[in-house]
């Protein structure tokens, strides 16, 4: 009897006491990040991530990839295998720089020497083509630059020349020259009457003794500058005219005017010596 009285009193006791506090209802989600225990799931993408956005690869695609063959070294195993034109330190397929060859009509050189009047070109400082003319010495002489007319005289008077001069003062008399180089002559009387090659100076060789074919006229005709010397270190420059150079290169005609006062000296040569 006590025992069920106490019963029904506990009962009324709860029954009777005001409301515990209640928790506020969280989102599924909000209770989902709070439950850190145990039993955390291990997945944590989105629960709204779309898992059937995977795309198909093809059936073929997942075939393994052949086996690649093996590398190849292209390089020849030894220097020679390279081909026979190709030089020895560089790949076989790198062109090789090539020189050109002279062209077939220029003489050949031998023992360092040349052939007497042959001509080679070269370059000039201006950019215009030269020509290296082989002189009495059997060597080249410097580049001579010029247009081709120009040239033409400077290369054809190369050579020895023995002719007459004819003067205002005294009969013609027998003279030879010698242009050994693009620069150089020399000059002898051959007569014996006392007067030099050119009436003014004397005969005796020196490396003053210079001339210059510089330009080419209107009608053809060549004009430059001789030196005439008296001794080795007294030197008188003078103009050369009307230089005319026969189709075959073996006449020679010239005048000057020593001074430009005196004259004219008047020259006509033939060649000797190529």
């Amino acid at each position: 009897m006590r025992t069920d009285l106490l019963s029904s009193v506990d009962a009324q006791a709860v029954a009777s006491a005001p409301d515990a506090p209640r928790s506020p209802d969280l989102p599924p989600d909000m209770l989902r990040r709070l439950d850190l225990g145990p039993e955390r799931p291990t997945d944590l993408s989105p629960p709204d991530r779309p898992t059937d956005l995977a795309v198909e690869v093809p059936v073929d695609l997942k075939a393994p990839l052949p086996d690649l063959p093996p590398l190849r070294d292209v390089m020849p195993d030894s220097p020679r295998d390279l081909p026979p034109d190709l030089p020895r330190d560089l790949p076989p397929d790198r062109a090789r720089e090539r020189f050109f060859d002279l062209p077939a009509d220029l003489p050949p050189e031998t023992d360092g020497s040349c052939s007497l009047g042959s001509t080679v070109p070269c370059g000039c400082d201006n950019g215009m083509l030269g020509s290296k003319i082989c002189l009495p010495s059997l060597v080249y002489s410097e580049c001579g630059c010029g247009t081709e007319a120009l040239m033409r005289v400077k290369n054809g008077l190369i050579g020895t020349w023995t002719g007459t001069v004819t003067t205002p003062w005294l009969p013609p008399y027998h003279v030879t020259f010698t242009f050994d180089s693009y620069n150089h002559y020399s000059a002898k009387a051959l007569d014996g009457n006392g007067s030099p090659a050119l009436y003014y100076g004397t005969d005796n060789d020196s490396p003053l003794k210079r001339y210059d074919i510089t330009d080419i006229q209107a009608n053809g005709d060549a004009t430059g500058t001789i030196d005439v010397c008296f001794e080795v270190s007294d030197c008188g420059r003078n103009k050369l005219q009307a230089i005319q150079l026969s189709a075959d290169l073996s006449r020679l005609k010239f005048y000057f005017n020593y001074v430009e006062q005196y004259g004219p000296l008047q020259y006509d040569l033939q060649r000797t010596v190529p």
